[in-house]
């Protein structure tokens, strides 16, 4: 394992990522090993319906540049979706494009080019 790979998995596995499904998980794990994740931070995983409602509530308000699904209806309740921060418009395309040749789905098709979900 080189430097860089070691740096990036220590930094992943002691971030608290609760609630995800394992599968994602392992997923989100292999894409920020990726070369354009190397400076992404993950800003958001598994969220109750009460925090979902929030954000909700401040997408309409317009109080967010992100979109966010209404309560109920978000992968993020479900454990099955993230978000990354801390990337430029290029590296989310490059990540996004890994993500869904990995079978995922990537926000950036309907406007959360943040959000990566399975």
């Amino acid at each position: 394992m080189t430097h860089r790979r070691r740096a990036v998995y220590h930094r992943v596995r002691h971030t608290a990522v609760h609630g995800l499904t394992p599968a994602l998980d392992s997923l989100m794990q292999r894409l920020l090993l990726e070369p354009a994740a190397a400076s992404a931070r993950i800003t958001s995983t598994f969220r109750t319906r009460r925090q979902q409602a929030k954000l909700y509530r401040r997408y309409l308000a317009g109080m967010s540049p992100y979109p966010a699904a209404p309560p109920g209806s978000s992968l993020h309740e479900q454990g099955r979706a993230f978000d990354l921060g801390g990337l430029s418009s290029q590296e989310l395309q490059t990540l996004g494009q890994t993500w869904e040749g990995w079978g995922g789905r990537w926000g950036g098709r309907f406007g959360d080019p943040i959000h990566f979900e399975l």
